[in-house]
């Protein structure tokens, strides 16, 4: 570590040997070439065979006003939530909730535009000059 103690003799044996391991390692892949053939080998791997990689679950919740799961059985009031969970297994494991909608044209808001004429800028360009 940056203005420490220097490491022991030991340590930097150590360090060294892993060194050249790492070389070894990279050495052994080869060029960039078969670094990009490894990652397109596995993205066929997943994609020949997904359900072994990908999990999508529809997952049913019930939350309280304060946004506490509650169970089934509790009488409070609650707000029933349904959502898919997607589960990709990796390294690192990766898990996502989305809910997939459908809002028809008529009940989207028009796009907000910006009236760059009177914006506090140019207004106050107008008065300097």
């Amino acid at each position: 570590m940056f203005g420490g103690e220097p490491a022991g003799p030991d340590d930097q044996a150590r360090l060294r040997a892993e060194l050249l391991e790492n070389e070894r390692q990279l050495a052994a892949q080869g060029g960039n070439e078969s670094v990009l053939e490894a990652e397109l080998e596995c993205q066929k791997t997943v994609l020949d065979n997904p359900q072994r990689y990908l999990r999508v679950a529809p997952r049913h919740l019930r939350l309280s006003r304060r946004n506490v799961v509650l169970d089934d059985a509790s009488a409070d009031p609650a707000a029933d939530v349904n959502f898919c969970c997607a589960e990709l297994r990796g390294t690192p494991p990766v898990e996502r909730a989305f809910v997939l909608v459908r809002v028809a044209r008529s009940e989207r808001h028009a796009p907000q535009t910006i009236n760059f004429d009177d914006s506090s800028c140019r207004s106050r360009s107008r008065r300097l000059t």
